[in-house]
């Protein structure tokens, strides 16, 4: 075979693996969105716990980097610290080793029967998840195959000229062999797809044992490196979590190599098969994972002391923005910059409701004052994604894409009102009952915390239903607004009861009660609004979802 003609399969071969990688992700992240959202969202049970829910995660994800930047977003909102996000990190990346080891395996039987249970749910089946399933299924089988497809690319290779000096130079040039591991990984963007090709090179004789031991830790570097470059220009939370794991991996992979080499590579000597080399790779970031846990709090500190907290002004404070104005011609990536910045703005709408409970009982100033704070910053990004949305282009054959567009629009609206509510109402009530002398009765704070939780739970839910468009998430979450409204009736009957039972006592703080459950529900309908369009789209077709 002609030496171009491998390479060109070969080329062909890593784009399948490569697309194949990020479809099996995105299977994961439409069909189980709202999984994911509850696996990440402020883990209770320290470090360990936190570990445990990024390797659960990143073995769904099949992406470290992917559980990364999903921590990043949460860690943005003051609700996850820098420590236990560290973990999580940590533990993601057992989870994505642990992955790699069933890719890695030569199942071809099972590759054709995923391919065809696939096929069948993605092809056939009416539910969104059930199809989402299929696309999973389909990207497994996808990802064997394409392995396969580079072993037989890779067979010529083995005799080409210009091959063997090459390698020979880097199995005697181990940092460089270092860094070339590190730069493509980066370069691809997949530190599985990274592993899964150095071990098919080494299966097919191109490169030799100790070569691939090297690349391995520089791959793992590189993966690191993926998660830093993603989150250069993102906030400081998200920057400090990805220059943290990638210091992690730095240091460990450093420390492996010095180890090993010295040794002559006889103390991974068993690791001497292809499958071997992926298993070395699942040691490795156990072994950084055991490690590593008991120093996220040293490492944490000294990450918040590399990049320390800025002061954001309000003529910098746009520079965060997701809505890049290079994409306005293309719907579909317009939209996805919306949502990104939506989900930002929920996340501060999310940060001002977070105090509101406690603040009945502690009126904090300097809460107060961060809460308006919030609310401006709510209020500038709302008019920003208001004017992106304008200035979309659409085809004539976009229609359904353009409601879809629409219907992000009214949700940014409903999120704007839901943080005027806490900004105005809310804090006023919660003044209000400061300066007056009757005082909630015990079933009262009951009832307002257990209805804060509610709407603090169901905001998490809407941001699922965005992003996931799950059918069945949104119609838990327009459920909500129906048991609200019974709640709301509920305290009001109560508060009727009780004043006649003492006719002659006026009980402001009951009708500060009463005011603050319907501010409550309000936002609660506000922030359900997002799954109007995903519920119409299952009854009566208005809105396609992609497949």
């Amino acid at each position: 075979m002609p030496l171009y003609h491998a390479l060109l399969q070969l080329g062909g071969a890593i784009m399948m693996l490569l697309w194949a990688i990020r479809m099996l992700r995105s299977g994961v992240e439409r069909g189980h969105g709202a999984l994911l959202s509850r696996l990440t969202n402020n883990p209770k049970g320290g470090w360990p716990t936190s570990a445990l829910t990024g390797l659960l995660t990143a073995a769904l994800l099949q992406s470290s980097t992917a559980v990364a930047l999903l921590v990043s977003a949460i860690a943005a909102t003051g609700t996850l610290p820098l420590a236990s996000a560290l973990a999580m990190v940590l533990g993601a990346d057992v989870g994505s080793a642990l992955i790699l080891q069933v890719l890695a395996t030569d199942l071809s039987w099972l590759a054709a029967l995923l391919g065809f249970v696939g096929g069948a749910l993605y092809l056939g089946a009416s539910s969104r998840k059930w199809r989402q399933t299929g696309r999973i299924g389909l990207s497994i089988a996808l990802v064997m195959i394409s392995l396969g497809l580079i072993g037989d690319a890779t067979e010529p290779l083995r005799d080409a000229p210009m091959l063997v000096p090459a390698v020979q130079y880097l199995n005697s040039d181990v940092l460089t062999a270092f860094v070339v591991g590190a730069v493509f990984t980066w370069l691809v963007h997949s530190s599985i797809a990274s592993i899964l090709l150095i071990a098919t090179f080494m299966g097919q004789g191109i490169i030799p044992f100790e070569l691939a031991v090297v690349l391995v830790f520089g791959a793992n570097v590189g993966g690191g490196l993926i998660a830093v470059g993603l989150t250069l220009k993102a906030d400081i939370a998200a920057r400090r979590i990805a220059l943290g794991n990638f210091l992690f991996k730095l240091v460990f992979a450093g420390a492996a190599l010095a180890i090993v080499y010295p040794s002559g590579f006889a103390v991974v000597g068993w690791f001497s098969s292809p499958t071997g080399i992926v298993q070395l790779h699942l040691l490795f970031n156990i072994a950084m994972l055991v490690l590593g846990l008991p120093m996220v709090g040293v490492v944490s500190s000294l990450i918040q002391r590399l990049v320390p907290d800025a002061r954001t002004t309000n003529a910098d404070a746009g520079e965060n923005s997701r809505l890049d104005p290079r994409l306005l011609q293309d719907p579909r990536s317009a939209e996805t910059c919306v949502k990104r910045e939506m989900l930002a703005m929920a996340r501060h709408v999310e940060e001002m409701l977070h105090p509101v409970a406690e603040l009945f009982k502690y009126p904090d100033q300097e809460k107060i004052q961060k809460i308006k704070q919030l609310e401006s910053e709510v209020d500038r990004r709302h008019t920003e994604i208001k004017h992106y949305l304008a200035r979309i282009v659409y085809d004539d054959d976009q229609s359904d894409r353009a409601w879809r567009c629409f219907a992000l629009a009214d949700f940014a609206v409903n999120l704007e009102f839901a943080a005027d509510t806490i900004s105005g109402r809310l804090v006023k009530l919660a003044r209000a009952y400061s300066r007056q002398p009757d005082v909630f009765r015990a079933a009262d704070w009951d009832e307002l915390f257990e209805i804060h939780q509610r709407v603090s739970e169901n905001l998490q839910l809407s941001l699922n239903v965005m992003l996931s468009e799950d059918h069945s998430s949104a119609q838990r979450l327009l459920g909500t607004k129906e048991k609200m409204a019974l709640a709301e009736r509920a305290n009001v009957i109560n508060h009727i009861q009780r004043l006649r039972a003492d006719a002659t006592q006026t009980n402001r703080a009951g009708d500060i009660h009463l005011e603050t459950m319907r501010a409550m529900r309000q936002i609660n309908s506000m922030v359900a609004s997002i799954a109007l369009p995903f519920v119409d789209d299952a009854h009566h077709g208005h809105l396609r979802l992609d497949p």
